[in-house]
C-alpha cells in the first residue's frame, strides 16, 4: 500500500480476521484499498496538484477500491486531479462504496469486474463524462446516490452489465445526454424509486431488453421522459411530466401499465410504427394517441 503522509489523509482499517485491533493508514490519491477490509476517511482527499497527480492518469482513478472492502466516505469529499480522471472504482467482487460526494473527475464511481458491489448515498458532482458507470459488470446495487451536472448521463449501464439494481437514486442538469442511460447490451436490470429531472436529453434511456422500471419519475427532461428502443421491457407505475415527450415506446413487445404521462409539451405518448407493444390501464392526457396506447 502506497503512503503519503503529508496530505494526513487517514483512513482507519478495521480488521476483519480474528480480533485484531484497527489499523491506522494513511493513503495518498491513486491509492487501492483492500481486498476485505473496512476503511473510513476521515479527511477531504483533495488530489488537485498533489505531486503524484503530475503524470498524467497517475491518479485516475483517484482510489481503488478491490472486492469485498468498504470504503466509508463518512461525510468527505474526494476531488480529482482533473475532469479526465475516474473517482472512485470499484474492482472485483463485492466492494462497497458509502456516504460521502465525489467531484470534479471524468467519471465519478465506476464499477468494474464481475461485480455484486454497492454503492450508497454517495453524489457524483460536475463529473466530466458520467456521474456513475456500471461497465461490463452484472449484480451491482446502486441505491440512494445523486448524480449532479455530469455532461454525459447521471448514471450509465454498459458493455452487457445485466441483473444489477438501481433504487432511489436522483439525477439531474445532464448537459449532454441522459438522466439513466442502459446500453450497449446491458439486460434485465432493474431501476426502481429514481427520479431523474432537468436533464438535457431523456431521463431514462433504455435502448436495451427485458429491463424493468418500476416506480420511477422523470420531470422536466429535454427530450424524452422514458425513450424505450429496446424489446421486452416492461415499464410499471412510472410517472412523466413536463419532458418533450412523456413515453416513447419504439421497441417492441414491451408492456407498459399503469403508467401517468400528463403534461408533456409535444406528446405524452408515443408508439413504433409496428404498435407491437402493450399499453395497459396507463393514465395518459394527450388526445390524438395511437389505437394501440388508448
Amino acid at each position: 500500500m502506497r503512503t503519503f503522509a503529508s496530505l494526513g489523509l487517514s483512513f482507519v482499517a478495521i480488521a476483519v480476521l480474528g480480533t485484531a485491533s484497527p489499523v491506522l493508514a494513511q493513503l495518498e490519491c491513486g491509492g487501492t484499498v483492500g481486498p476485505g477490509g473496512t476503511f473510513a476517511l476521515t479527511e477531504d482527499l483533495d488530489c488537485r496538484g498533489a505531486p503524484q497527480c503530475q503524470v498524467p492518469g497517475a491518479c485516475s482513478p483517484a482510489l481503488t477500491v478491490i472486492g469485498r472492502a468498504v470504503l466509508d466516505l463518512a461525510g468527505h469529499r474526494i476531488t480529482c486531479d482533473s475532469g479526465f480522471d475516474d473517482g472512485v472504482l470499484l474492482s472485483g467482487t463485492g466492494a462497497t462504496l458509502r456516504d460521502g460526494q465525489v467531484n470534479i473527475c471524468g467519471t465519478g464511481v465506476r464499477l468494474t469486474g464481475p461485480g455484486r458491489h454497492v454503492v450508497r448515498n454517495v453524489v457524483s458532482s460536475r463529473s466530466g463524462a458520467n456521474g456513475f458507470t456500471i461497465a461490463d459488470s452484472d449484480g451491482n446495487r446502486l441505491e440512494g446516490n445523486v448524480a449532479d451536472t455530469s455532461s454525459n448521463n447521471g448514471f450509465n449501464l454498459t458493455g452487457a452489465s445485466n441483473d444489477n439494481k438501481l433504487v432511489a437514486n436522483v439525477a439531474t442538469r445532464t448537459q449532454t445526454f441522459h438522466g439513466f442511460n442502459v446500453s450497449g447490451n446491458s439486460d434485465r436490470n432493474e431501476l426502481r424509486d429514481n427520479v431523474s429531472v432537468a436533464n438535457a436529453g431523456s431521463g431514462f434511456n433504455i435502448t436495451e431488453d427485458a429491463n424493468q422500471l418500476v416506480g420511477n419519475t422523470a420531470l422536466a427532461n429535454g427530450n424524452t421522459g422514458f425513450d424505450v428502443g429496446g424489446d421486452r421491457n416492461r415499464l410499471t407505475g412510472n410517472r412523466a411530466a413536463s419532458n418533450g415527450v412523456g413515453i416513447d415506446a419504439a421497441g417492441n413487445d414491451n408492456v407498459l401499465e399503469g403508467n401517468t404521462a400528463l403534461d408533456n409539451e409535444t406528446n405524452d405518448a408515443t408508439e413504433g410504427v409496428g404498435c407491437d407493444n402493450r399499453w395497459r390501464r396507463n393514465v395518459i392526457g394527450a388526445s390524438d394517441l395511437p389505437d394501440c396506447i388508448r
